[in-house]
């Protein structure tokens, strides 16, 4: 009897070793994302290739001005992205922000609030959630789903880290 409990200790406990290590191998960390990152590309998915579109991203410039765009995503949360492109439309400049990152029902989130300098963080009460899909450890990629002549389109940003 001794034998069969001892048995059952020791497949248990390799049963939840491998589980722990498969389910923490997924689960994602504020460092998978730390340091400097460049917005390579910018496209977008639901709508034919030469549409021209016009809605500001994330409340600031066209999304087609992200592209070239660096975001300093220090481990602290308190980073930055620079527009640089001088498109038509384009504001440039860098935009102060809190980040994060986050997992709802296995799905990957960035988050981010714009700071202006005078209210605190906590007090900013409107930010972003973007799903991350294709994280490696130099690249990554953000899918926004927006509003656009009545139907959902995909801005779809490609990171890489500098």
């Amino acid at each position: 009897m001794k034998k069969y409990t001892l048995l059952s200790a020791i497949l248990f406990t390799i049963a939840a070793t491998v589980f722990v290590a498969c389910s923490s191998s997924t689960k994602l960390a504020r460092s998978n994302f730390t340091g400097n990152w460049t917005v390579t590309d910018v496209q977008f998915e639901g709508i034919p290739a030469n549409t021209k579109i016009k809605s500001q991203a994330f409340d600031d410039v066209p999304a087609s001005c992200f592209k070239g765009s660096t975001w300093s995503l220090p481990n602290n949360g308190y980073g930055s992205y620079t527009i640089q492109s001088t498109q038509d439309g384009c504001t440039t400049g860098t935009r102060q922000i809190i980040w994060s990152y986050d997992q709802i029902n296995g799905v990957n989130y960035f988050q981010f609030k714009k700071l202006d300098g005078t209210t605190k963080a906590k007090n900013v009460a409107e930010g972003y959630r973007v799903e991350m899909s294709n994280v490696m450890a130099n690249s990554f990629t953000l899918r926004s789903p927006v509003s656009f002549e009545g139907q959902t389109i995909t801005i779809v940003y490609y990171f890489s880290k500098q």
